[in-house]
């Protein structure tokens, strides 16, 4: 059977459109590369918080510090705030076969030089939230699992960022 030079340029078209599509970042969900090599932490606050079923919208808000310089004091005071760390949401879709499947990014800012970020209002669910300080600094990366919730601003994360 032979294609018309019309039929065929057609579906070389269509072909290479599928292509171009099926892998773009944006659109197709994606394993946790995003999040590869850095550590898992917890959000200490929401995420311990016991709430209801998530609805309606909300936000994450919080603080990211470095580990205490006064062991043996109150960490959330004599902890070192950290600047500039890039703080990026992404929905979490399931985890199969041990595998963390997550959306593309939702939103994303920089936390502020007392360490202070807050993420934009997102529909209520189950989310992973990257914390990446900058390359050149003492710290390593780490992400967090939070359930959105409506009244999620309420509890105000704090996220602690280990030393390389």
């Amino acid at each position: 059977m032979r294609l018309s030079s019309l039929a065929l340029t057609a579906t070389i078209v269509l072909a290479g459109a599928t292509a171009a599509c099926s892998d773009d970042p944006a659109t197709q969900p994606q394993t946790a590369n995003a999040i590869a090599g850095l550590t898992v932490t917890a959000s200490n606050d929401t995420v311990t918080t016991p709430q209801n079923t998530p609805t309606g919208s909300g936000f994450f808000q919080g603080t990211v510090i470095g580990p205490s310089t006064s062991p043996g004091t109150d960490t959330l005071t004599t902890s070192p705030r950290i600047a500039d760390v890039r703080v990026t949401i992404y929905p979490r879709l399931a985890d199969v076969n041990g595998q963390i499947t997550m959306g593309p990014a939702a939103g994303s800012t920089t936390s502020n030089a007392q360490g202070k970020w807050t993420l934009p209002t997102l529909p209520a669910g189950d989310y992973i939230v990257a914390f990446v300080p900058p390359a050149s600094g003492v710290y390593s990366g780490a992400y967090a699992f939070g359930p959105l919730r409506s009244n999620s601003a309420q509890f105000v994360w704090w996220v602690v960022l280990n030393k390389k």
